[in-house]
């Protein structure tokens, strides 16, 4: 079995080479793509690869999750050919490429610059075709012409005037990509009718709340998305999010790269789903973005919820799925449990306050919060079930409360369908327990189950707490 991209930043940073070594061999064609992507010129591209691998060794200590290793090195990169594009850009570059979709357009585009160039005055021309065609610096160009730095660089300006103006007229000019800032899918808050996701710019100290429409970022949706790209051969390497509605796609297929319109949501449902980089409009950013300032992203989303007339809502990290469950002693309170249920499908707003939840002591609490509350809710944790198939897997737990809707219950979840819950329901606690009833639930995970859930569920008035959970395969 193949090390993780985790696993081998360990072993990276305990001074293993060839582990980095293959990070690099399993990096390498994404981390070209995006440099040509990013600078448009094949001839720069093995030197920032190179520079962002060398960075990335040189600052694994950094890096605070392993398994973000891909998106970490493209906001390397990033960077890496912002500071490229600031020190060589060409007054060229706005007209050289021409239409990427027409190749027609592109030589039509060289050859129109060509000849801007070749009707340049004598002195221009030559200064603008050593340091801009042969690439040499205002020093080489200089000694080349026999003249001085400043007479080249001078020389220089009049022929980029010059340039512009007859490119303008020959060829319209195109709009440059707007600078892109690197993000990360920090938390996930329902607060129906809308879902509030919360983009964390790292490097900036800024993140930027995007409400989104009812029922956005769906899984199943996103799943057979990404189903359909592998089938056909094509990798989502980026979603650039340039506006709070529209994003894109960048895909790449066996004839190079294209993009896609999408809508937000359903460009970061396949970016949590596929794990690949998020880039967001820095106009966007800059415009929406709100800054941490020393404060938590958790503070920060409190008080923007409350700035909407919302209650503080049950939130929960954008966490990977994992295989093993966590926290299931609650010594880190809720943190990787989700209060879900289908209260908070309401499409009115009106009853996704129903339910509510805390942690506390060891235990955990799933409660009503108002007279006849809307439909179910469940306290639960979401485990990859892979590492499960063909096994009978069993959840255990000491479970208290009132109400006659409160269970513990286990769930095989699959692409194309989802199996009913194996539900352990409350009778009467023995003394000895004080008021506590062990329940235990078993399933059987079949070769297509995607993910298991398991947890507490609540329907209507009353009160599930859970203390001392256990989940694992049953081995006799």
């Amino acid at each position: 079995m193949n090390p993780s991209d985790g696993e081998l930043v360990d072993r990276a940073r305990a001074g293993d080479a060839s582990a980095f070594h293959e990070l690099v061999r399993r990096h390498r064609s994404m981390a070209r793509s995006a440099a040509v992507h990013l600078v448009g010129r094949p001839d720069a591209v093995d030197d920032l690869v190179q520079e962002g691998f060398l960075q990335a060794w040189t600052s694994l200590g950094r890096l605070a999750d392993g398994d973000r290793f891909r998106g970490w090195l493209y906001g390397i990169l990033l960077n890496l050919s912002r500071r490229w594009l600031v020190t060589r850009e060409s007054p060229l570059d706005d007209y050289w490429e021409g239409d990427p979709v027409d190749p027609f357009a592109s030589i039509e585009a060289r050859w129109l610059v060509r000849e801007a160039v070749r009707q340049l005055p004598p002195g221009s021309r030559e200064a603008v075709v050593l340091y801009y065609f042969d690439d040499l610096t205002v020093e080489q160009v200089a000694a080349s012409l026999g003249l001085s730095a400043s007479a080249v660089k001078l020389r220089l300006h009049r022929g980029r005037l010059q340039l512009r103006g007859r490119l303008a007229e020959e060829f319209p000019r195109r709009q440059r990509r707007p600078a892109m800032t690197p993000v990360r899918i920090a938390m996930i808050v329902p607060a129906a009718p809308r879902l509030l996701v919360v983009l964390h710019d790292e490097d900036g100290g800024r993140i930027l709340p995007l409400w989104l429409p009812p029922r956005a970022m769906v899984g199943k949706a996103a799943g057979l998305a990404a189903r359909v790209l592998a089938a056909t051969g094509t990798a989502l390497e980026a979603v650039h999010v340039a506006g709070p509605e529209k994003a894109e796609l960048r895909l790449r297929t066996g004839d190079g790269t294209t993009t896609l319109p999408v809508e937000v949501a359903e460009g970061l449902a396949l970016a949590h789903r596929w794990g690949c980089p998020v880039l967001v409009g820095e106009e966007l950013i800059g415009e929406r973005g709100v800054s941490l300032r020393g404060t938590s992203i958790e503070e920060a989303v409190a008080a923007l919820t409350r700035e909407a007339g919302l209650p503080a809502p049950a939130v929960r990290a954008a966490e990977p799925r994992v295989a093993e469950p966590r926290n299931m002693d609650f010594s880190e309170g809720l943190r990787f449990w989700d209060l879900r249920g289908s209260f908070l499908h309401d499409t009115g707003g009106a009853h996704w306050r129903d339910y509510s939840c805390e942690a506390h002591g060891g235990e955990a609490w799933l409660r009503s919060a108002v007279e006849r509350p809307l439909g179910f809710a469940d306290l639960r944790q979401a485990v990859l079930a892979e590492p499960y198939h063909g096994r009978r897997v069993r959840l255990r737990a000491l479970v208290r409360g009132t109400g006659g809707g409160a269970a513990l219950y286990l769930r095989i979840v699959g692409e194309d369908r989802t199996g009913g819950p194996e539900a352990g329901r409350l009778t009467s606690a023995p003394e000895d327990e004080g008021g506590w009833e062990r329940l235990v639930v078993e399933t059987e995970v079949p070769p297509d189950a995607v993910f298991l859930l398991f947890g507490v569920t609540l329907r209507g008035e009353g009160a599930v707490g859970v203390r001392e959970a256990d989940f694992g395969t049953v081995t006799s």
